[in-house]
């Protein structure tokens, strides 16, 4: 599957030009209802309050209990936090709605009840509902991680490092009934530097943030204009279903390694995607594997010294790699 060309970075749709922007323009203010977990989404909604946007409601993960402590997602800490100021200014509090109930029937009244604009969604680990991510007039913005219409669904940016992509990537687009096929509100891409995925995704979750903000601000002026002029077109691009993939969940079996029939870049490929893990068989023994380097020494097994602790294993083209995590499994 060839990859979608774009631009390195930030890529928005152009707004209508009727539409009058400048730098020194203010964000029109939305009325959002944002949905999310994790500290990823703390900082999101942080900067949609910072650009004067109205949160109506914050759909978070309740507290869990931890052995003898109690566990508070960091975006509903954050909204905690941010209702204690506002109490002391004689503030109406944000609403928190518990992530568990967030399809029942009493609480997407509820979220009616707040006459959202928008719904942005960041790191939601639960599949909304169509009654639920519906009910923002404009829709809910979500975000995927891969370039679409290229691997819709799970372990997508998983799957593009598997398959030795050059430029990976991330969309922002609106929730559709069908997986990750709703039109596009912008692009981030970049070049992959052969690092694992976990390591990827942590490198580049300023930028996800900054492409979930800049989809925001892009859709707002749109939404201001629409609100005065209902022909006016919401800066969208539609995905073409042609191009789209859809793979599913990555296997122990697509992640084994043989490294008999596997050159050294394949074999680093399937170690550096994440998923369940790599594994291969080494000397007659199974080992879990990761953080894999291409090196010179043609040391055959453990080798260690000041600088590392690694299995060394020549693949088919005679290239050695140091698989600087393998443990022996059963």
């Amino acid at each position: 599957m060839a990859q979608p060309k774009l631009e390195l970075g930030l890529t928005l749709p152009r707004p209508n030009p009727d539409i009058v922007r400048s730098a020194e323009t203010p964000t029109p203010s939305l009325r959002i209802l944002f949905n999310g977990q994790e500290k990823g989404a703390a900082k999101l909604l942080t900067k949609l309050i910072d650009d004067n946007h109205e949160i109506v409601g914050v759909v978070a993960p309740k507290p869990k209990k931890v052995g003898d402590t109690i566990k508070i997602d960091p975006l509903r800490q954050t909204v905690l936090d941010i209702n204690a100021k506002r109490q002391a200014e004689g503030l109406q509090p944000i609403p928190i709605i518990d992530l568990g109930t967030v399809n029942d029937a009493e609480v997407q009244k509820q979220m009616e009840e707040m006459k959202p604009d928008l719904g942005v969604s960041m790191y939601l680990q639960k599949k909304l509902d169509p009654e639920t991510f519906s009910i923002p007039t404009f829709g809910t913005l979500n975000i995927h991680y891969s370039l679409l219409p290229d691997e819709r669904g799970r372990n997508a940016m998983e799957r593009n490092i598997m398959n030795g992509y050059k430029i990976l990537g991330m969309t922002a687009f609106l929730t559709s009934r069908a997986m990750d096929a709703g039109p596009v509100a912008g692009y981030f891409a970049y070049k992959n530097n052969g690092k694992s995925q976990g390591s990827q995704y942590y490198e580049h979750e300023d930028d996800s943030l900054d492409l979930m903000q800049g989809a925001v601000t892009n859709l707002a002026f749109a939404i201001h204009e629409r609100k005065n002029n209902r022909k006016q077109k919401l800066p969208l691009i539609p995905q073409d279903p042609s191009k789209a993939t859809s793979n599913g969940l990555l296997t122990k079996e697509e992640l084994f390694v043989d490294f008999t029939k596997m050159d050294a870049v394949t074999a680093s490929n399937r170690m550096n995607a994440g998923g369940p893990g790599a594994t291969a068989i080494i000397e007659g023994k199974r080992y879990k594997i990761g953080k894999p380097s291409i090196v010179d020494s043609e040391a055959q097994g453990r080798v260690s010294d000041s600088a590392t602790d690694s299995m060394r294993v020549k693949a088919a083209d005679g290239r050695i790699l140091a698989i600087g995590k393998a443990e022996e499994i059963a």
